[in-house]
């Protein structure tokens, strides 16, 4: 009978260890509220982020405080698909998540902040009604293409002596990674050299580039990201260096008649060979050979 007690009572005090474990384990849901239409979140560091907006305004202000917490953050998704025209976003904001305006089709005007330091993975992706952009001397961090599928962007503001960013030939260029952010989809230029220092080629680089026609990366390009042509649906000829050491997943995904050119023995040729995408060896360059005198030579030049 004993017996039976104890394990009855060690089975009990397994169960209130199990449930005192899961409780500990739980995390706690963070404070919420809403205000002005503004959907909001306490971070772990006592700021709030922005999560979402409700309101039918479509010339908005984010607030700079709610419920008398400072605004650090707009968060991933917070504006998808709103029909917001002008957005101001107030200082003290340092990081906009990712996709935070995305679809925001009628978006026309956004001005960010000097605060800001991070912009994320396609920030203002299929904002078509977005013309310009400014950028401010602080942004540090730029995900993937922010401004992918903007189809009316045709300038980028704030590059001149941006020490983190440049822009060249309509193209984004991130400069301690020498990384392809974004080429305009806008332009209009149909052939287009990539920087000659450049290392990588961005995620959706040139997503949507539809007046784009042929694209040479230079020697300097090692990586080669995702979806990196996607949708480019007059692309026709894209150029490889041998240097190229990584090719990621979909680059050509939705482009119709495009072909690659690399050396026949590079890993760019054997990638495209082995994804089922047409590729033609690359002629080797051409170099200018001068032969050595001939000692024996009399000529009547000679001493």
């Amino acid at each position: 009978m004993k017996r039976i007690l104890w394990l009855i009572l060690a089975v009990v005090l397994c169960l209130c260890c199990f449930s005192v474990i899961a409780e500990e384990s739980i995390p706690e849901e963070p404070e919420t509220g809403t205000a002005e239409g503004f959907t909001w979140k306490v971070l772990e560091d006592g700021t709030a982020e922005i999560t979402g907006y409700t309101g039918e305004e479509t010339d908005i202000a984010i607030p700079a405080e709610v419920d008398g917490l400072s605004v650090s953050r707009i968060g991933s998704w917070a504006f998808e698909k709103s029909a917001v025209a002008r957005v101001e976003i107030p200082e003290g904001i340092t990081a906009i998540g990712r996709y935070a305006f995305s679809e925001c089709q009628v978006l026309s005007e956004i001005i960010l902040p000097e605060s800001l330091t991070s912009l994320g993975d396609c920030a203002f992706m299929l904002c078509s009604s977005l013309k310009s952009l400014t950028l401010p001397e602080a942004l540090a961090e730029i995900g993937q293409n922010p401004i992918c599928y903007c189809t009316s962007l045709t300038e980028l503001y704030g590059l001149e002596e941006h020490p983190a960013f440049f822009l060249l030939d309509d193209a984004l260029y991130e400069r301690e990674t020498r990384r392809l952010i974004a080429r305009l989809c806008a332009s209009e230029e149909r052939i287009f050299e990539v920087w000659d220092e450049c290392e990588i080629i961005g995620d959706y680089a040139f997503a949507d580039n539809k007046h784009l026609v042929s694209v040479v990366l230079p020697e300097s390009v090692k990586t080669v990201e995702d979806l990196v042509f996607f949708h480019c649906t007059g692309l026709q000829t894209v150029e490889f260096p041998d240097t190229v050491e990584f090719i990621g997943d979909a680059v050509f995904a939705q482009c119709i008649a495009v072909r690659a050119i690399a050396p026949e023995d590079s890993f760019a040729y054997r990638w495209m060979e082995n994804a089922g995408i047409s590729v033609l060896a690359a002629e080797p360059e051409e170099t200018d050979t001068v032969e050595a005198p001939d000692p024996n030579d009399e000529s009547e030049d000679a001493g």
